[in-house]
């Protein structure tokens, strides 16, 4: 289990007593609340994410109506992290 954890990039297994709630976190499908949005939205994506790909963006970026998904071509789950001063500028920008 830990070995595809790593391998997918998952932060669920340092979740130590939340585990449970992450994994159900991750099992949620919010493509209702995502339908739901009516405020700008702005998505951000690593590329190259295993745990929760750009595939899922995608999906939002449709039910969302009005957003917007930018994808981080060398970037993939810890995107925030990986890329900060991107990320910084994107929320920047969409501000």
């Amino acid at each position: 289990r830990a070995t595809i954890y790593k391998i997918i990039e998952s932060d669920s297994l340092n979740a130590g007593a939340l585990q449970e709630t992450v994994v159900n976190i991750i099992a949620e499908d919010l493509s209702d609340y995502a339908r739901r949005l009516t405020i700008p939205t702005l998505l951000i994506w690593g590329k190259h994410d295993k745990a929760t790909p750009v595939a899922t963006a995608e999906k939002l970026h449709t039910l969302i109506v009005g957003s917007r998904l930018e994808v981080c071509p060398d970037a993939a789950h810890f995107v925030h992290h990986e890329k900060a001063a991107e990320v910084g500028s994107l929320i920047e920008g969409f501000l």
